[in-house]
């Protein structure tokens, strides 16, 4: 770092340096301008930012006078208040510092050889080489101090906008799920997604005690939203270290073919084994954002009392839709299972397998070649399951017909909440 004054015999010739950048402020202001702007576009954007911009060059153009013409100490200053302004403003923006970085190099580069040409007019040559050192010595410090000053700030701006943020983005979103928010077009500036178009809410989540949850719930719907095409970017909130929630824009026009189950997430595996998502039905405006998120936390309490649940569970899913009704009450549900199933209800892989086979059996409108192309296996294979589970019930199907498919729907999915011995 250069001394607190120029070299001896310099001192005027700063002082007459410092006098011309005074006196060609607005001169070399726009040079500054237009040099960072073309270099750097991103400085630049919509018209506020590029006098915000100007403000921050004048007012490190001002301490550089003060350095020169002023003789005042280095470690006296600090970043420019309109520097600081304008480094919040990228923190808002979300652009990282980098390109503020470089615009204190750029502009570094250019003012010493705006300097360096002026001196080498005032002096000889012998004192321009000497001077026009120090100079560029005293014009590097500069920017390192201040350029690192402004780094800090915007760090810590961005740390607390951020922060900020998803503090409002968690108010908000408990507003819209509760029904509290009118102003959809608040809601809409604060979450950075569009209310009134179609949704469809997912609800991702992984194991218990995962090593790294975040990493596998982020991947999993930035995969789900790359296979469905969709026309905007997701919205996505985390929950909690195992639990994220999301919603997929539709757009304006409803497209089926994006809907769980149909064959827009046909073939679809999350990019790891152990993540599941569970997904709400297409809706649509501040409303339907709202429901779809509902049924995609039913399908995923459905898919949690399952334990063994598939990767996928859509509430488009009528078995899941009556799953999620049956596990309001657990105990009547129980009940219902003891009552229509008997024997056929204990927890056995043997008795599985049969109400596995009675359960598809009447799904398929009580055909043995349906039933068996479904679960692969033989029409005799089929009859002889459909006896053997009818034995272990204790009687025929009959009147209670409705109570043994819903006592069936609830052995799958709510699995041993339900089951005899539990």
């Amino acid at each position: 770092m250069p001394g607190a004054t120029p070299p001896a015999g310099l001192e005027s010739a700063m002082e007459r340096l410092g006098a011309e950048v005074a006196a060609e402020l607005d001169t070399l202001n726009d040079l500054l301008h237009a040099h960072l702007l073309q270099e750097i576009p991103v400085l630049g954007g919509e018209e506020r930012y590029s006098e915000l911009l100007r403000a921050s060059i004048e007012g490190d153009l001002d301490s550089l006078v003060l350095l020169l013409r002023d003789d005042l100490p280095l470690s006296e200053l600090t970043p420019p208040d309109a520097a600081l302004t304008y480094a919040h403003t990228f923190a808002h923006r979300g652009i990282g510092s980098a390109p503020l970085i470089r615009a204190y190099r750029l502009g570094q580069q250019l003012v010493v050889r705006w300097g360096l040409a002026r001196l080498a007019d005032q002096l000889g040559e012998a004192a321009a080489f000497e001077a026009g050192a120090w100079f560029t010595d005293l014009v590097f410090s500069y920017v390192d101090r201040i350029s690192e000053g402004i780094v800090d700030a915007y760090e810590a701006e961005r740390e607390r906008w951020l922060a900020d943020r998803t503090t409002r983005r968690a108010d908000t979103l408990d507003e819209l799920l509760s029904g509290r928010t009118a102003d959809a077009r608040r809601a809409e500036a604060a979450l950075g997604y569009r209310l009134h178009q179609h949704h469809v809410a997912v609800l991702a989540w992984v194991p218990p005690r995962h090593p790294s949850p975040q990493l596998h719930l982020t991947e999993t719907l930035d995969s789900l939203a790359r296979r469905l095409h969709l026309p905007g970017s997701p919205l996505t909130h985390v929950v909690d270290r195992e639990v994220c929630w999301g919603w997929l824009p539709l757009g304006s026009t409803e497209s089926p073919e994006v809907l769980p189950g149909l064959p827009g997430l046909a073939g679809w595996r999350a990019p790891h084994a152990d993540t599941r998502i569970a997904l709400g039905r297409s809706a649509s405006g501040p409303e339907g954002f709202r429901r779809s998120h509902e049924e995609a936390r039913l399908a995923h309490q459905v898919a949690v009392l399952a334990g063994e649940a598939p990767a996928v569970v859509g509430f488009d899913d009528a078995e899941v839709r009556a799953a999620a009704l049956l596990a309001t009450d657990l105990d009547q549900t129980r009940a219902l299972v003891h009552r229509a199933l008997g024997r056929l209800a204990a927890p056995a892989d043997a008795a599985a397998r049969l109400r596995e086979t009675l359960r598809v059996f009447l799904a398929e409108q009580g055909s043995y070649v349906a039933a068996g192309e479904r679960l692969h296996l033989h029409k005799n294979t089929i009859k002889y399951r459909v006896d053997r589970a009818l034995a272990e019930r204790g009687r025929d199907l009959g009147a209670d017909r409705l109570e043994v498919e819903l006592a069936l729907i609830a052995c799958r999915w709510l699995g041993p909440a339900v089951l005899a011995g539990d």
